[in-house]
């Protein structure tokens, strides 16, 4: 198929600018248009692209609806996806804990993973406390509970600003519930029925919790043990308001939240220390910068799971491999195709992240950056 000159001037850059108001669309018209009626206008409009091949203004024009469809699609089958169904009175479910719970005042709360046909649905638990055996202290991120409580959809606090409902949609949860200290039990759960992307995510928060342990036994429940664990674990739940109003007059606040910075600093060491290693013999195998490269990129993206994949270090992550094969390739690097890629990725595996406050201001801020640097650096002598 060939493409204009329209579509190969940044390609990536125009994907993205349909692919988003297809999403919008499908969001605000949910319930309304089916999931198979985006996917067929998707593949009917590919088709005419490709009838239409020799007439190129023709053909970029009925790409642009083919991509503006494909990302109808996308948002659709997510919303698709989150439609679950369950009874409105209280119910008995196993579900597995998802992250450590917390404690904030009379409950605990925590992330559940509902299996419902073996299907993993998250949920926002609220747990109330046992103040005469405290159970919920031996309740951490990977066992398996019994409960039974009421499931209902997130809604808007009354008299906020603040669309609470969507948030937690783009966040993945479908529900939220309130358990009873004496509705729960600790139990063991076969958790053969989960993919093997789940059941591995899960054997990282586990390793992330364990090295949250060690962090406190290291360094004591104070304000250290709460900026170390932000810092490096992204884990922002010890922090205090003294330290974050510390930090935010002193204008480091990103310090305390993972970003590009933080890949940066970890992609670089590494380089710089497989670059050590290559003079040590049975290690001749580093001095192909293809092997340092892809070594150093694993190690980033297992950092990206330790930190639950956030959509801020994700962007930094995907930025990153795509530059590194970009050098590998001796191609131009051209930065804002390369945000525009990272974009795509992420709201391809991940539609709602469109809707989430992290993506959308991590992906401005580069997008700034990478339009007006090369202009104030050629103001500035």
């Amino acid at each position: 198929m060939n493409l204009t000159a329209e579509m190969q001037l940044y390609p990536l850059v125009k994907v993205v600018a349909v692919l988003i108001p297809g999403m919008i669309v499908a969001r605000n018209f949910t319930g309304e248009i089916s999931c198979l009626a985006w996917l067929i206008c998707f593949i009917a409009f590919l088709l005419f692209s490709y009838l239409f091949r020799r007439l190129k203004f023709a053909q970029s024009g009925l790409l642009y609806f083919s991509i503006f469809f494909l990302g109808g699609f996308l948002m659709a089958n997510e919303n698709e996806f989150a439609n679950v169904s369950l009874p409105s009175h209280p119910i008995f479910y196993d579900a597995v804990v998802l992250s450590e719970p917390e404690r904030h005042g009379k409950v605990v709360q925590a992330d559940l993973g509902v299996l419902n046909n073996d299907k993993l649905i998250k949920v926002k638990a609220s747990i109330l406390r046992d103040t005469v055996s405290n159970r919920y202290q031996h309740l951490h991120v990977g066992d398996g509970i019994k409960a039974y409580s009421r499931m209902e959809e997130p809604v808007n606090f009354p008299g906020s600003d603040f669309d609470y409902a969507t948030w937690m949609k783009t966040q993945g949860y479908i529900f939220t519930t309130f358990i009873y200290f004496n509705n729960w039990e600790k139990v063991s759960l076969d958790l053969r029925s989960l993919s093997h992307w789940e059941r591995a995510t899960l054997l990282v928060k586990r390793f992330r919790h364990q090295l949250l342990r060690q962090y406190e036994s290291a360094c004591g429940q104070n304000d250290d043990l709460a900026v170390v664990s932000a810092m490096t674990l992204g884990y922002k739940s010890l922090l205090s308001k003294n330290v974050k109003d510390d930090y935010s007059v002193a204008g480091a606040s990103h310090l305390l939240a993972l970003s590009g910075l933080h890949l940066s600093i970890i992609y670089g060491a590494l380089l710089f220390l497989l670059s050590l290693f290559r003079g040590i013999p049975g290690m001749n195998f580093l001095r192909n910068l293809a092997v340092k490269e892809l070594i150093a990129l694993m190690a980033v993206w297992a950092y990206v799971a330790i930190v639950d994949f956030s959509p801020s270090v994700v962007r930094s992550a995907l930025m990153l491999t795509i530059f590194a094969a970009i050098s590998l390739l001796k191609r131009d690097k051209l930065s804002v195709n390369t945000l525009a890629l990272a974009a795509i990725i992420m709201l391809v595996v991940h539609p709602m992240n469109l809707y989430d406050i992290g993506f959308e201001m991590s992906f401005m801020a580069v997008l700034s950056i990478s339009l007006f640097f090369p202009i104030l650096y050629h103001l500035i002598p």
